[in-house]
C-alpha cells in the first residue's frame, strides 16, 4: 500500500464468525482434501461478497476496496 503509518482492516461481525467456524471445521479434520479446501475458499469468498453487497455505496468505500485489491495483487 502507499506509505502509510497504520493499516486498519475492518470486517463485519458475520465475517469474523464465519472465518472462525471455517477454521474450527478445518481443525476438526485430520486431513484437508483439495475439495474441502476449495469449499472453504468458496465459502470465504461468498462471505466477502455479502459484506460488500451490504456496505454503503460511497466513493470512499469504493476507493478503499480498490486500494485493498491493489494491495492484494502486489
Amino acid at each position: 500500500m502507499d506509505k502509510i503509518e497504520k493499516i486498519r482492516i475492518l470486517v463485519g461481525l458475520h465475517t469474523d464468525r464465519s472465518a472462525y467456524d471455517l477454521l474450527e471445521r478445518a481443525k476438526s479434520q485430520m486431513e484437508i482434501s483439495l475439495s474441502s479446501h476449495a469449499e472453504i475458499k468458496k465459502q470465504a469468498s461468498n462471505v466477502v461478497l455479502q459484506e460488500l453487497e451490504r456496505s454503503d455505496d460511497t466513493a470512499e468505500i469504493e476507493k478503499g476496496v480498490l486500494k485493498f485489491v491493489e494491495w492484494i495483487k502486489s
